[in-house]
């Protein structure tokens, strides 16, 4: 591992030491765990904006789809099909 300095307000830094504390870690520890956290949310924020682009997508295909079919009823086609059977 490397060492590396960081500066940090005085209050900043009590409050890393209480909670770390508090938490059982040492400083190092709390801040690497702390990191990794905003790390795995960043990816879950990516993910979730990925997620609603492809709902946003799917329901324009959708509604190109829809206008595309004009007053087509899928459902009751179906249905007529079911009942010739």
């Amino acid at each position: 591992m490397l060492k590396i300095n960081i500066t940090l307000p005085d209050n900043f830094l009590r409050e890393i030491d209480k909670t770390a504390k508090e938490e059982h870690l040492n400083r190092s520890e709390f801040i690497r765990k702390a990191v990794q956290a905003y790390w795995e949310a960043c990816k879950q924020k990516t993910a979730e904006k990925k997620r609603v682009q492809n709902i946003r997508e799917a329901m324009e295909i959708q509604d190109k789809l829809r206008k595309k079919a004009g007053k087509w009823n899928g459902v009751a086609e179906i249905r007529k099909w079911r009942e010739i059977r």
